[in-house]
């Protein structure tokens, strides 16, 4: 199965180009805190001619939905949205911190966290005592005893390898919506997912 997986939600830009068939995979990843929406479409067709694969062959789009940056989480989940339509494609939606902790030990609880930047963090706790997402205090993190993985930048092609990996009656499990902990400071725009123009070469 070919997959394309977008991460747009903690740190930077990255894409990921998953090959099931053949297990080959190919990654891109910018450190940058701006300018995502112009950079994600221009890295995902350098991704695709890298990979020698060209954008209509691809069978699915896989997506972090968050939670993480507002904005960030728009951006992916409307880039996913839009190539997926444009392919006709489904597009699955991936929690960041479940895809983060993926990447720590599964021999003790862990806790995931990401920071907010106002002072507190997205945070989800896993192995034996899992526990819902929800926001930590600062004070909740530093008393916790356990494994802490904190504003870790999720693996992109791990994503891919996850997406590649379900059997389509699995697929309905990973909605492509936004996953917020809180709404934003910012008022909501009208239109969440806004239009992006893609063109589609073979």
């Amino acid at each position: 199965m070919k997959i394309l997986a977008i991460d747009v939600s903690v740190r930077g830009c990255a894409a990921a180009f998953w090959d099931s068939q053949t297990e080959t995979g190919h990654t891109l990843f910018e450190d940058t805190d701006r300018g995502q929406a112009e950079r994600l479409i221009p890295m995902i067709e350098e991704l695709m001619s890298e990979a020698e694969c060209p954008l209509s062959s691809l069978e699915a789009i896989a997506v972090t939905r968050g939670p993480g940056s507002f904005t960030g989480v728009r951006i992916g989940l409307a880039t996913a949205r839009t190539l997926a339509m444009a392919l006709n494609i489904p597009v699955l939606g991936f929690s960041t911190l479940d895809l983060i902790s993926m990447k720590g030990s599964d021999q003790q609880d862990l806790l995931v966290i990401i920071d907010t930047k106002r002072g507190d963090y997205y945070g989800q706790i896993y192995g034996s005592s899992k526990r819902e997402a929800r926001i930590y205090s600062k004070e909740e993190v530093e008393s916790w005893s356990g494994q802490v993985m904190c504003d870790e930048v999720p693996d992109v092609l791990l994503l891919a390898k996850q997406a590649a990996s379900l059997k389509k009656d699995q697929w309905p499990q990973y909605p492509a919506t936004p996953l917020y902990l809180r709404d934003a400071e910012t008022s909501k725009p009208k239109n969440p997912f806004p239009a992006m123009i893609v063109e589609t070469h073979t």
